[in-house]
């Protein structure tokens, strides 16, 4: 048995790829599966990259807040910014690191 390529369930594959099931969509279906399998797969490495890259410069998650909503802080010239993702990156390349 193998995977199918569009259900991604361990089935008997018929044609295609696909087991019994799935054997009756179109090859775009299948294609457009697997390129929002793609689409998917590059946001969730987009979101990793960017935790790196803010915790690479000194950036921490936190929900100590009254609200409990996640945030990014730093410090930063003894002011604490606490921010989304979003905006903690866009503080960051405005950051210039000195010797």
């Amino acid at each position: 048995m193998n995977e199918c390529k569009l259900c991604h369930e361990n089935n008997e594959i018929k044609e295609r790829g696909l087991c019994e099931e799935c054997s009756v969509y179109s090859d775009e279906q299948v294609l457009k599966s697997k390129l929002l399998d793609e689409i998917q797969d590059m946001k969730n490495d987009l979101h990793f990259k960017q935790k790196a890259f803010l915790r690479k410069f000194g950036w921490d998650e936190s929900c100590s807040f009254p609200d409990c909503c996640w945030r990014w802080v730093k410090v930063v010239k003894g002011e604490t910014i606490a921010v989304s993702m979003d905006d903690a990156i866009r503080i960051e390349t405005k950051i210039v690191h000195y010797k």
